[in-house]
């Protein structure tokens, strides 16, 4: 039983060790190489960010033809085979 726990913690450990790892030189390579993630494409898309809070105040149509136009993007990149995320950010900025 003590074996078995013990091969489990080894097992879990070297587990996390791995993907943390693989995750570090994941976004370490993304930066050296100057490619553009889909989790950066993530976090330029989604609503809370500054500048789309800033443009909804400041010209509130402006903001909700951006969306109109990036659900057209993201549909028509979709129907080509195209990455639609990175139509849909495109249109944003």
């Amino acid at each position: 039983l003590v074996l078995v726990s013990i091969n489990a913690t080894v097992g879990l450990v070297s587990g996390g060790l791995a993907t943390s790892l693989a995750l570090a030189a994941f976004f370490a390579l993304s930066s050296v190489l100057d490619v553009t993630t889909q989790f950066q494409l993530m976090e330029l898309s989604r609503p809370t960010h500054p500048l789309f809070r800033q443009l909804l105040l400041k010209a509130p149509g402006t903001y909700h033809h951006t969306l109109l136009v990036a659900n057209m993007a993201e549909e028509a990149a979709g129907r080509i085979g195209a990455d639609g995320l990175l139509a849909r950010v495109g249109t944003y900025y």
